[in-house]
């Protein structure tokens, strides 16, 4: 069985999340987003005034 590494899941999830947001205009995917002033990071961030568990969505990508 092969590990996945940060750079497999993160191909897979932009991929996802390109397709269901690309003709979207009101919703912007960024990657590696800065928070509390360089403080912490988002991995990815799915911005469109929604807030989602990064685990749901995980469970969800998993599950497709």
């Amino acid at each position: 069985m092969t590990k996945l590494k940060d750079t497999d899941i993160r191909f897979v999830l932009l991929n996802n999340l390109y397709d269901k947001y690309s003709d979207d205009n009101t919703t912007r995917i960024v990657n590696e987003m800065g928070v509390m002033h360089g403080q912490s990071r988002v991995d990815v961030a799915v911005i469109n005034g929604v807030l989602h568990s990064a685990y749901k969505s995980l469970k969800l990508l998993m599950l497709s």
